[in-house]
């Protein structure tokens, strides 16, 4: 994917992200935050050397949430 359509398709999960958790209510919002922020302990445990974005030690389980219509993939970063 070259650095247009990757900047395209992050915008495009941005909008969505913001959209879901603006229109959630604040148990769901509390419970999207909860996993970013184990999203973000993640991403900071894993050695430089082995680093790659944060979003792609998340898509599996984002992937879950969403089947499983569970708001907190809005919170995963993918």
């Amino acid at each position: 994917m070259n650095d247009e359509h990757e900047i395209e398709a992050m915008a495009k999960t941005l909008i969505w992200a913001i959209g879901l958790i603006t229109q959630s209510g604040p148990e769901d919002r509390q419970h999207i935050a909860l996993v970013h922020r184990q999203v973000q302990e993640l991403a900071a445990s894993i050695p430089k050397d082995k680093w790659r974005c944060p979003g792609s030690y998340c898509c599996d389980h984002s992937d879950a949430c969403r089947a499983a219509d569970d708001v907190a993939c809005a919170g995963c970063g993918c």
